[in-house]
């Protein structure tokens, strides 16, 4: 998911760790991490940004272009075992309620990681 992430936002503009981690809902070590994987295959490729040298931008190589291509050919296959069972129009519920999911899933994790700090703070 991050290399399809980095492709797709890469389409407007440059991409950061943060973009990914905000576009798929994870953390920044995370996105980190599995970006850090894809760089040692060389699918994917990072470089400082010549204005922020904090920030880095991410980039597919042409070999994780070429895999993309590869796997191109097996994903409409994968797609209707994935989604097989679904029908049509419970397709369709699925994709108009997930936004909602995902917004209040972020509200969660958000209220959660305060509880969290502030369990950790009456332990100190």
């Amino acid at each position: 998911m991050i290399m399809i992430s980095i492709a797709h936002l890469g389409k407007k503009g440059d991409v950061s760790v943060s973009d990914i981690a905000s576009h798929l809902h994870q953390s920044n070590s995370f996105v980190t991490n599995e970006t850090n994987k894809l760089v040692k295959e060389g699918l994917v490729e990072k470089q400082k940004d010549e204005i922020d040298r904090r920030r880095t931008k991410l980039f597919v190589t042409p070999q994780g272009w070429q895999r993309f291509e590869q796997l191109s050919s097996i994903q409409p296959e994968v797609n209707n075992i994935h989604f097989g069972c679904l029908t049509s129009k419970t397709f369709d519920q699925i994709r108009e309620i997930m936004p909602q999911l995902i917004t209040s899933t972020d509200r969660a994790l958000s209220l959660l990681r305060h509880r969290i700090d502030e369990v950790e703070a009456d332990q100190k």
